[in-house]
């Protein structure tokens, strides 16, 4: 996340938007555990999916390197669309 400069903006943005917000400081809070979730989520996924797959994993890492080389701008674009809903 440190040198994803969307991520940065992205979660600058949103702590920028809280603060100015009227909702309450769980939600708020709430609202931040989920897009630091999403923001790592590059470097969960791959984890979860070696702890989880064992030996298997590298085949199945593969495959989705192949599939976000293939698709990351509609995966970007469906995420920030739903955060901004």
């Amino acid at each position: 996340m440190l040198t994803n400069f969307t991520t940065i903006a992205m979660v600058f943005a949103l702590a920028l938007e809280l603060r100015s917000s009227s909702i309450l400081g769980a939600e708020k809070i709430m609202y931040l555990a989920a897009v630091i979730i999403f923001a790592l989520l590059p470097i969960i996924l791959p984890l979860l999916v070696l702890a989880l797959a064992g030996k298997r994993s590298a085949d199945i890492l593969e495959k989705l390197s192949s599939f976000m080389q293939r698709y990351a701008h509609i995966v970007t674009s469906i995420f920030f669309g739903i955060m901004a809903i």
